[in-house]
C-alpha cells in the first residue's frame, strides 16, 4: 500500500528534475520498506507545501533550493530570515527554509505594480494597479495601496485615481512610509503630462504631507528611504528630499535614469543613465563618474556605502566608494547582467551570455568563489544578497533560487582578462596589421600621418600607424566621433566631449537633445541635433544656436530620420540636411548665419562640398549640384534610368572636377564636374558591391569598400582588389589618407584591416570596367566581320 502511494505521488510530480533529485540525493543506501517509507515521506512533504520544492539540499552545490513561484522581483527582509517575491500576478513571502508564509493573488485588480516589507516584518505594502475600459474607448487607471499583515489581512488602504505607477518604501526605523506616485494629467481627451507626487504616511496610513516634485513627462519613479530622507529619480531628474518635504538637491542628467541605489545612511547616491554611472554625496555633489562603453541597467550600493557594482550589456563592473575599479566581469554579449553586492564586498553577477543562466560569486579582490548554472530560472530579472554574503536569492517569472554565498567555496579563480581591443601584426604587404575589438565597429577615420581612430558601439580607440594602441576610451553607445589633426570630438546621446590627440578630455557638456552629427568649422565644433545646430568654441562655450525648420514626419514612416552635416574644404560653411520622405537643407557660416535654405521632395542621402559647389545624393537616384556662391542649381543627373536606386554616398574633388558616388545597389560611379558619367563599376548588379567611395587628394585614384576593398585609377582600371569577409549586416566603412598611402577598412563586425597601399599605385591590370560608347562597339563588330570574311575566303 505504501509503495503504491509512493508511485502515485512520484509520477504526479510535474518536474522531472524533482523526481531525479528525490531518488538520487540525500537518501543514502537504504533498502526495502525503509527506502519506500522515506521516499513517500519526502513526496508528502513536497505536496504539503503550497508550491513544490524542486531541489533538495546538496552540500556539494551552492544551490539550497528552488521554488516554483513567480519572482520577477525579490528582496530579503531586514532580519534576512524572509524573502519577499512578487510579480504582476502574485506575491509570496517565504522563509529561508523555503516555507511559504504568505501568498497573495492579484484577483480583483489588474496587477501588482510594487511591494515592500516593513523593517519589523509585520506589514507588507502592496500596490495594486487597476485598468478599467471606458465607453469612450479610453482606459481609466488607478492604484490601490494596501497594507497587509503577515496573515494577509488588509489593515488599511488608499486609492490613487488617475495614477500610472506607484513605489512605496518604509523608513529605516519602520515608523513611516513614503509613496512616489506618477499621475497622468489630461487636456481634453489627450494625455499631456505626468507628474510625480510624494506622500509621507504613518504606518497606519495617515498622510503627513504630500509634495509634487516633477511635472513633466517622466518614466516610472525610483525611490529610496534612508536615514537622511528620500532619494527619488524620475526620467532625467534626481532629487533628494528631507523628511519634512524640503528639496535638498535636484539634478538633471543627460538621459533617462535607468536605475538608482543609495547607501543606508544616505551618504552615497549612485545613479546610472545609459552608459554612465554617477556617484553623489548627500548634498548632491558629484564625487565621481565613469563610463563603461556599454548600456547599463543595474546598480547596487552596499548598505555601508563602501562598494558600488553595476551591470548591463557586455558585463559587470565593481568600484569602491572613491571610484577605484576593483574588478570587471566581461562576457561581451548584448544581454542584461543583474548584480548585487554585500557589505563585505562579495558580489553576485548573473551571466545570460550562455544557453543557461549562470550565477557567479566574486569577492572584492576580483576572485571567483563559485559559479553555478541555474537551469530552472530561464532569465533572471532580480536578485539580492544578505549583508554578510551568506545567502543570495535570484528570481524570475519561472521561479526562485536560494543559494549559499561565501560559505560555499569551490576552487577560487581569478577573473579572466578580456581585452577591449588588441592589434595583431601581420606584415604581409599590403596588409600591415589587424585591429580586434570586443564590441561592434561603427566607423574608422585615418589622419594624414596614418594614425587611426576606430569607433565601436561604445569605445573610441586611437592607434598609431605601426599598430600600437595609444589609448582607448569608453564613451557610448551610441557613439559618434570626428577627428582632425589636433582634436577628436565624441558624442553619445546629449553629451559632447572634446579630446586632444593624446586622449586627454578638454571639456564635456550636455546639449538639449540627442546629437545626430558632428563636424568642425573654423575652430568650432558643430553639433547637430534634430532642429538645432550648435556652434561651440574650443573652450566648450556655445557661441551660436541655429534653429532649423525640419520636415514633418509622415504618418506611415518607419525608422529614424536622416541627419547629415558636412563642411567645405576651407571650413567656412557647413551644410546640414534633415530628411524623412522629403528633406530640408541649410547652409550656415561660422558666425551662425543661415546663408541658404533649400526644400526638396525627396530625402537627401549624402552630401559633399567643394570650394564652390554643393553636391547632393538623393533618394530618387539623382545627383544634384548647386553653386555655393550664386545659390542656384547647376545640374541634376539620374545615374540609372532603369532603376532609381538611392545615392547613398558622394565625394567630390576639392576643385569639383570629379565626383564619385555609390548607389544603394552597390555601383560606383565616376562623374565629371559637369555631370557626365565617365564610368561605373561593376557595370551590372552582381555579388560584388560597394557602398563607400573616396577620391585621393590628386583625384588620380578612387578607393571603395563593400563586398571587397578596391582601388581604381581615374580611367576605371583596377589597381588592387581584395575580398572582405561575408557579413551582410555590417557596413564596410573605410578611410584613406589624402595621399592614399594608407587604407583602413572595417572587414568584419569586430575587426579592422590596415593596409599600406601607396606602393601598389603603380601597378595596373588589363581589366577595363569603363563603359564603351556605341561607336566603339560598331568598330569592334566591323573588325570581327572582316576577320570572318577573310577566314571564309582563305578556306575557299
Amino acid at each position: 500500500m505504501l509503495e503504491m502511494l509512493a508511485k502515485i505521488l512520484y509520477f504526479a510530480l510535474p518536474y522531472e528534475g524533482t523526481k531525479q533529485l528525490i531518488l538520487l540525493r540525500g537518501l543514502g543506501p537504504m533498502e526495502g520498506k525503509r527506502k519506500i517509507f522515506t521516499i513517500t515521506l519526502i513526496l508528502l512533504m513536497v505536496y504539503a507545501s503550497n508550491i513544490g520544492l524542486v531541489f533538495a539540499p546538496n552540500s556539494n552545490e551552492p544551490v539550497l533550493w528552488f521554488k516554483n513561484v513567480k519572482s520577477e522581483h525579490v528582496r530579503f527582509s531586514s532580519s534576512e530570515n524572509f524573502i519577499l517575491a512578487w510579480s504582476m500576478e502574485s506575491l509570496t513571502l517565504l522563509n529561508t527554509q523555503g516555507d511559504v508564509v504568505l501568498s497573495i493573488e492579484a484577483e480583483n485588480y489588474s496587477s501588482i505594480s510594487y511591494a515592500t516589507i516593513s523593517p519589523k516584518e509585520d506589514i507588507i505594502i502592496v500596490c495594486y494597479m487597476a485598468v478599467e475600459p471606458l465607453e469612450s474607448g479610453e482606459e481609466a487607471t488607478s492604484i490601490m495601496v494596501a497594507a497587509h499583515n503577515i496573515s494577509g489581512e488588509i489593515l488599511w488602504s488608499v486609492i490613487e485615481e488617475n495614477a500610472l505607477f506607484c513605489k512605496a518604501e518604509f523608513s529605516p526605523n519602520g515608523k513611516y512610509l513614503v509613496l512616489a506616485i506618477t499621475h497622468k494629467g489630461k487636456r481634453g481627451n489627450e494625455v499631456f503630462e505626468k507628474n510625480i507626487v510624494l506622500e509621507l504616511l504613518t504606518v497606519k496610513g495617515d498622510v503627513l504631507w504630500e509634495k509634487e516634485i516633477c511635472n513633466e513627462t517622466v518614466a516610472e519613479p525610483l525611490l529610496h528611504f534612508t536615514d537622511k530622507g528620500l532619494v527619488v529619480a524620475a526620467g532625467r531628474n534626481l532629487f533628494s528630499i528631507s523628511r519634512n518635504g524640503e528639496v535638498v538637491f535636484a539634478k538633471k542628467l543627460s538621459s533617462e535614469i535607468r536605475n538608482m541605489d543609495v547607501s543606508a545612511d544616505g551618504s552615497l547616491v549612485a545613479a546610472i543613465e545609459h552608459n554612465m554611472l554617477h556617484v553623489y554625496d548627500s548634498h548632491g555633489v558629484e564625487l565621481w563618474n565613469v563610463s563603461t562603453g556599454a548600456l547599463l541597467f543595474y546598480v547596487d550600493v552596499s548598505d555601508n556605502g563602501e562598494y558600488v557594482v553595476i551591470g548591463g550589456w557586455k558585463g559587470a563592473w565593481c568600484y569602491d566608494s572613491n571610484g577605484n575599479k576593483l574588478w570587471s566581469y566581461v562576457h561581451g554579449k548584448d544581454c542584461i547582467t543583474p548584480v548585487t553586492i554585500s557589505n563585505n564586498g562579495y558580489a553576485v553577477v548573473v551571466d545570460h551570455s550562455g544557453l543557461t543562466v549562470k550565477a557567479v560569486l566574486i569577492n572584492q579582490e576580483g576572485k571567483v568563489f563559485w559559479s553555478s548554472e541555474l537551469p530552472k530560472l530561464g532569465v533572471c530579472s532580480s536578485l539580492d544578497i544578505t549583508d554578510d554574503a551568506s545567502l543570495t536569492v535570484l528570481g524570475s517569472d519561472y521561479g526562485l533560487y536560494l543559494l549559499k554565498g561565501r560559505e560555499y567555496r569551490s576552487t577560487v579563480t581569478p577573473l579572466p582578462e578580456i581585452k577591449i581591443a588588441e592589434v595583431t601584426i601581420i606584415n604581409k604587404p599590403p596588409l600591415l596589421w589587424v585591429l580586434h575589438c570586443n564590441d561592434s565597429l561603427r566607423s574608422v577615420q585615418l589622419l594624414k600621418d596614418g594614425s587611426l581612430l576606430a569607433i565601436t558601439e561604445g569605445w573610441a580607440h586611437y592607434i598609431a600607424s605601426n599598430g600600437t594602441i595609444a589609448w582607448s576610451k569608453p564613451i557610448g553607445p551610441p557613439l559618434k566621433a570626428l577627428t582632425t589633426e589636433n582634436y577628436i570630438t565624441v558624442a553619445s546621446l546629449r553629451k559632447v566631449i572634446l579630446l586632444s590627440r593624446s586622449g586627454e578630455e578638454l571639456w564635456s557638456r550636455n546639449i538639449d537633445d540627442n546629437v545626430e552629427a558632428l563636424v568642425f568649422l573654423n575652430n568650432k565644433v558643430v553639433v547637430v541635433t534634430w532642429g538645432n545646430v550648435y556652434l561651440i568654441c574650443l573652450k566648450g562655450e556655445i557661441e551660436a544656436n541655429v534653429e532649423i525648420t525640419t520636415p514633418e514626419e509622415p504618418k506611415l514612416h518607419i525608422g529614424s530620420p536622416r541627419v547629415i552635416a558636412k563642411t567645405d574644404p576651407s571650413e567656412s560653411v557647413v551644410a546640414v540636411a534633415y530628411s524623412y520622405t522629403n528633406s530640408v537643407l541649410a547652409l550656415i557660416n561660422s558666425r551662425g548665419e543661415t546663408l541658404w535654405f533649400m526644400n526638396l521632395n525627396t530625402p537627401i542621402m549624402a552630401l559633399s562640398l567643394t570650394r564652390t559647389k554643393l553636391i547632393l545624393g538623393l533618394g530618387n537616384g539623382t545627383i544634384l549640384t548647386a553653386d555655393l556662391g550664386e545659390r542656384r542649381i547647376l545640374w541634376r543627373k539620374m545615374l540609372a534610368l532603369n532603376r532609381k536606386a538611392s545615392i547613398i554616398n558622394v565625394a567630390a574633388a576639392e576643385n569639383g572636377e570629379y565626383i564619385v558616388a555609390n548607389s544603394k545597389d552597390g555601383i560606383i560611379y565616376l562623374l565629371s564636374g559637369n555631370g557626365e558619367i565617365l564610368w561605373n563599376y561593376p557595370r551590372e548588379q552582381s555579388g560584388e558591391y560597394y557602398f563607400y567611395s573616396a577620391l585621393s587628394e590628386d583625384s588620380m585614384y578612387i578607393a571603395a569598400s563593400g563586398s571587397h576593398v578596391i582601388i581604381l585609377d581615374r580611367d576605371g582600371k583596377i589597381i588592387w582588389k581584395k575580398e572582405l569577409p561575408k557579413e551582410n549586416s555590417i557596413e564596410k566603412c573605410f578611410s584613406i589618407t589624402p595621399d592614399l598611402k594608407y587604407l583602413a577598412v572595417i572587414a568584419s563586425r569586430n575587426t579592422v584591416q590596415y593596409f599600406e597601399v601607396g606602393k601598389l599605385l603603380q601597378q595596373t591590370t588589363s581589366y577595363e570596367p569603363k563603359e564603351r560608347g556605341l561607336a566603339s562597339y560598331i568598330v569592334l563588330i566591323v573588325i570581327t566581320l572582316i576577320a570572318l570574311f577573310a577566314i571564309v575566303l582563305k578556306r575557299k
